[in-house]
């Protein structure tokens, strides 16, 4: 019975991931016609989103047929081969509706060339180039920090290095960096490898794209499933568009997250913390997870306190810079963000609209 529902599941299998290249090979030739110099009116939108959806819809059937086929003895190339040819697809396509990787690019030349990237804004260095006001909802204090003759001029050399085509594209010029020092390293790796190029960038993200496959095929291993569920990962199509495409630095995160999963399941405590506090040094949101980790683990509360200092030395000591930075400069990225991180909360600015016109009534 079971031959006869893999043989039968093939067909559709085929289907479906010859169905998620033919897509990609859409996007592939859809995205010139998000040019960054084009209005959003003009650009292709619904046409976009309209292939997502039915990358989506093929997806989780994809996802369906995996538990049909898990028993496959060469379920690892099916796993591997689609996920890679969709990868090998869209690498090389103009970004769609994207334009962080700008600051990457930026904070990258800043950290590889011995610089501090939370010293200074773009702005500081380049305002004969940049805009003066910023499209947010409330004022930013200027910048008390101000680069020294050589470092700006320094800086205003990596500018021209750049081109305009980077430096005038960078997100909120007036602020500094968000980003912690574990993600401005990976920036800096990428620049080493190649100035200013968006494929070096996305080389990066594609090793741990990578790193995270691998993760999870040793997280399934030590829970004896099948590799075949790593699909639901490796075949996703908007992890791969947002990742490869994009260029969004989120990927740095999901090998650390992987990674703490599987210390957990060993009960490896230390590891599991220490590979948090990574994950919080590239993205602040992971220490939200602490509590919950520690709470899961079966040791004494001796230990779970040590634990929780554990992992606050070590995430203070990763994120120091980032830390002195947002401690005096009112333009810090971080101090920013906590005071308007409103902006793309729709729901959180709905619900706020709503309480507060009931408060007038």
């Amino acid at each position: 019975m079971t031959a006869v529902l893999h043989h039968k599941a093939w067909p559709l299998f085929l289907c479906g991931q010859g169905l998620l290249a033919f897509i990609f090979i859409c996007l592939y030739l859809l995205a010139p016609e998000f040019d960054y110099m084009r209005q959003w009116v003009d650009r292709p939108l619904l046409e976009y989103v309209g292939l997502m959806m039915l990358a989506g819809i093929t997806y989780f059937g994809l996802v369906f047929l995996i538990p049909i086929l898990a028993g496959v003895r060469q379920s690892i190339w099916l796993l591997v081969i689609p996920g890679i040819i969709l990868r090998l697809i869209i690498f090389p396509a103009a970004p769609i509706q994207e334009d962080d990787f700008y600051r990457y690019l930026w904070d990258g030349a800043v950290t590889a060339e011995g610089y501090n990237p939370y010293v200074s804004a773009p702005a500081d260095v380049l305002p004969s180039v940049l805009p003066s006001t910023l499209p947010i909802d409330r004022p930013i204090a200027p910048s008390s920090a101000s680069p020294n003759t050589s470092t700006r001029s320094s800086l205003l050399e990596l500018a021209e290095q750049a081109g305009p085509d980077i430096v005038n594209r960078i997100n909120y010029p007036h602020v500094h960096t968000i980003y912690p020092p574990i993600s401005q390293l990976a920036f800096a790796l990428g620049y080493k490898i190649k100035p200013w190029s968006l494929a070096a960038w996305r080389v990066v993200l594609l090793s741990a794209d990578i790193a995270t496959l691998l993760l999870l095929l040793v997280l399934l291993k030590q829970f004896d499933r099948p590799p075949l569920w790593a699909g639901v990962y490796w075949w996703n199509p908007l992890s791969i568009t947002e990742t490869i495409n994009a260029g969004h630095m989120d990927m740095l995160l999901l090998p650390c997250i992987v990674a703490v999963v599987l210390f957990m399941s060993r009960l490896q405590s230390k590891k599991a913390v220490f590979m948090l506090s990574i994950a919080t040094a590239v993205k602040l949101w992971p220490a939200i997870l602490l509590a919950p980790l520690i709470s899961a683990l079966p040791e004494r509360k001796l230990v779970k306190a040590a634990l929780v200092v554990f992992f606050s030395l070590i995430s203070l000591a990763l994120l120091s810079p980032q830390i002195i930075s947002a401690w005096y400069e009112p333009a810090a990225g971080v101090r920013v963000y906590s005071e308007t991180w409103q902006t793309n909360a729709f729901l959180f600015d709905w619900i706020a609209r709503v309480l507060s016109n009931l408060s007038m009534v």
